[in-house]
């Protein structure tokens, strides 16, 4: 049996209509904002203590080919770091396998001494679950299994003693996520193009030089499209 609305009936089922619609709409939050500051001083010896994430290895490696270490000396008195390192050793993308043995010693011959800092391990895990939670929203169809939460263990860490860092330091990632998590905890954050840009600035690289390191620096630790396109161009890089 079908039943065919009246003219009286019209407005009660409108009403109703636009409540059903409305009580199952669903938004999707935002992600966090990202914490780059363009400000901060390279190489990290003149400034906040500076501790690299993995993205940069991978980024220094990838751009080997076309600068060679030229970008090292950006990142003299950086901030070692164990976790980080034994992530390093273990990756098998891109040109940092080939270039590690070379790679490392001299970066680590670049660092400042390791500062004491107690590490909470709660704290750290906490610091994990939000860079899963702000990944998932940046990417909807991302899958979180324990590989994801191995992923992003060092980064964690690195946020964590960044911020107990007195004054807090500086984190240098790629990933728009860890920067993000970073900035709410007072931890400001740079990415490869800086390191680009402070080469620039010291007059160690061309402009040619430099677009093509960006170009090539980020194949495999990319850097989300917004910020991309805001940093990887010639007004910037020479700014």
């Amino acid at each position: 049996m079908t039943f065919s609305p009246t003219p009286a009936d019209m407005p009660k089922r409108a009403r109703f209509a636009a409540v059903a619609t409305g009580s199952i709409a669903r938004t999707r939050a935002a992600p966090a904002p990202t914490g780059w500051a363009d400000h901060l001083p390279l190489p990290p010896g003149s400034g906040p203590h500076t501790f690299l994430d993995t993205g940069i290895y991978h980024s220094i490696a990838d751009s080997f080919a076309v600068v060679g270490a030229k970008l090292v000396p950006m990142l003299d008195g950086h901030e070692p770091n164990a976790t980080i390192a034994s992530e390093v050793r273990s990756q098998r993308e891109g040109s940092l396998p080939s270039v590690r043995d070379h790679l490392l010693p001299v970066l680590e011959s670049r660092a400042r001494g390791r500062c004491e800092i107690q590490v909470d391990a709660r704290e750290v895990g906490a610091i994990r679950d939000e860079l899963i939670a702000d990944a998932q929203l940046r990417h909807v169809a991302l899958v979180t299994d324990q590989r994801s939460r191995d992923k992003h263990g060092g980064e964690a860490e690195l946020i964590h003693m960044a911020s107990r860092h007195t004054p807090a330091g500086t984190l240098a990632t790629n990933d728009a996520g860890a920067s993000a998590v970073a900035a709410k905890r007072g931890v400001a954050s740079i990415h490869f193009g800086h390191v680009v840009r402070a080469a620039v600035r010291a007059r160690a690289l061309s402009l040619e030089e430099a677009l093509r390191a960006v170009e090539e620096g980020l194949r495999t630790s990319g850097l989300a499209t917004r910020e991309r396109r805001r940093t990887g161009n010639q007004t910037w890089l020479t700014n």
